[in-house]
């Protein structure tokens, strides 16, 4: 099946749907979001158009409205990207969804929202996008050690950022490079695998590269842009590399202090 874009549009929030918002991007992806409420009737209207698993449905509630509500976002996202078939997201390894031919996309969810990114796999070679609420001063002082190095920690002060703020935008863009690369090289990769080497965030951008070699076409070196732009306390992350774009063709070169 062939692309064809699609206009963005609105859709009106009902009783249980906080907000609704569906757009065609830029760079060729489209992107649906959504807030809701964690309640019965908002598992109803969900399940209304989008099936639960089997393996959910004696999961708790909290679980079957995040996981129907990503579904119902991706399935938007699909049709803003110019999908025309029959609309069904089944799960592969990991939990992962699995897109339609010629297409890919990549769907999260925190705390009461949803949001699905999706592109015609023609124009688009990968794409990962997260969501995260910021962390605590506590959290971020439990986990940096886990999510980032000393110089990576480095970038954020230079760049005038809390320890906190940075390190939840640092977390989330790794999700987004872990999401857009991992149906690619098939393998799991750290969170330090993967290095922080340059940070505007006056323009909401930074890039990451690997430390680790995950395939032929990802080796020790790629670097892959990430954007990131805050709306109240959450933080969303995208990872797009276009189809005409080879990772590594610019390349840095780890430190080895």
């Amino acid at each position: 099946m062939t692309c064809h874009m699609t206009e963005c549009r609105t859709v009106a929030p009902d009783r249980t749907v906080h907000h609704t918002h569906e757009a065609l991007l830029e760079d060729g992806t489209s992107v649906s979001q959504l807030g809701y409420e964690y309640s019965g009737a908002m598992l109803d209207q969900l399940r209304e158009q989008v099936p639960l698993p089997a393996r959910l449905k004696t999961a708790v509630l909290r679980r079957q409205v995040d996981f129907l509500a990503g579904r119902w976002c991706a399935q938007r996202a699909l049709r803003t990207a110019g999908f025309e078939g029959d609309v069904e997201i089944a799960t592969g390894e990991r939990g992962a969804p699995v897109w339609p031919a010629n297409f890919l996309g990549s769907i999260s969810h925190c705390d009461g929202f949803a949001i699905a990114s999706v592109a015609c796999a023609q124009r688009i070679a990968a794409l990962g996008i997260d969501v995260e609420r910021q962390m605590s001063v506590e959290v971020a002082s439990d986990v940096r050690r886990q999510l980032a190095t000393d110089q990576e920690l480095a970038l954020g002060r230079h760049g005038s950022m809390s320890p906190e703020a940075w390190l939840t935008v640092l977390f989330s863009g790794k999700e987004s490079l872990y999401k857009a690369l991992y149906p690619g090289v098939g393998r799991y990769f750290d969170f330090l695998d993967v290095t922080a080497v340059h940070l505007d965030a006056d323009a909401g951008t930074f890039m990451l590269g690997l430390l680790t070699a995950l395939s032929p076409d990802h080796p020790q070196g790629s670097t892959y842009p990430i954007r990131f732009h805050w709306n109240a306390d959450r933080v969303f992350t995208r990872c797009v590399v276009p189809g005409s774009a080879r990772p590594n063709a610019q390349r840095f070169k780890p430190r080895t202090d």
